[in-house]
């Protein structure tokens, strides 16, 4: 059985900044810290490709907030609701992130791959939407659609307050590197960036 989504959610930044600053370490420890993420470590960055524009990264993160059943939660640990997250993307052609999560247990049959998008609003030019649509895929019999729907609900869960995360950490470039307004956005982005490497 596999399921398709597509979750589309409408974000207060820019495309181009948000695209700057996902995979730095200071997104990373906001997320952490702003709980969207329990825990979340990178373990794979790398060029890909035959150019250096060719990117992947994995993450291995715990969400903060999942919806299991209150019987399983108190059964388990961390571990087996850790995601291994890879993204692949090639700066050259920005704003499109392809995908693949699997669960670092039950791998070999449970995954989810599709691809994010980043497009202009086109009545606010100072906002973005942010796109993912793919396929979840369980490969257990009997049980395969409600993990897949289980799935999907906590990515729709998570997007859901996506966009305060997103303006909080908005707020937090412009008091750190900037000089407390959204006027000094660009110039904080670039200053977070000189300082940052990617995660």
């Amino acid at each position: 059985m596999v399921s398709s989504f597509r979750i589309r959610v409408e974000l207060d930044i820019r495309r181009d900044i948000l695209w700057k600053v996902r995979a730095t370490s200071a997104y990373m420890r906001f997320l952490r810290a702003n709980g969207a993420i329990k825990r979340m470590e990178s373990i794979d960055y790398r060029e890909t490709g035959e150019t250096t524009t060719s990117k992947s990264r994995t993450l291995l993160y715990v969400p903060a907030n999942v919806n299991i059943p209150e019987m399983i939660a108190a059964l388990i640990d961390d571990c087996y609701i850790e995601i291994r997250d890879t993204h692949t993307w090639d700066d050259a052609e920005p704003y499109v992130q392809y995908f693949t999560v699997r669960p670092n247990i039950l791998q070999e049959v449970i995954s989810t791959t599709g691809c994010l998008t980043m497009e202009e609003d086109m009545d606010d030019k100072t906002r973005c939407v942010h796109t993912l649509w793919g396929e979840c895929n369980a490969n257990i019999p009997l049980l395969g659609y409600y993990v897949e729907q289980a799935i999907i609900s906590n990515m729709e869960a998570f997007y859901d307050t996506y966009n305060t995360h997103v303006k909080g950490f908005v707020k937090m470039i412009v008091n750190e590197f900037g000089d407390g307004t959204l006027a000094s956005l660009d110039e904080a982005v670039e200053r977070l960036l000189r300082d940052e490497r990617p995660q």
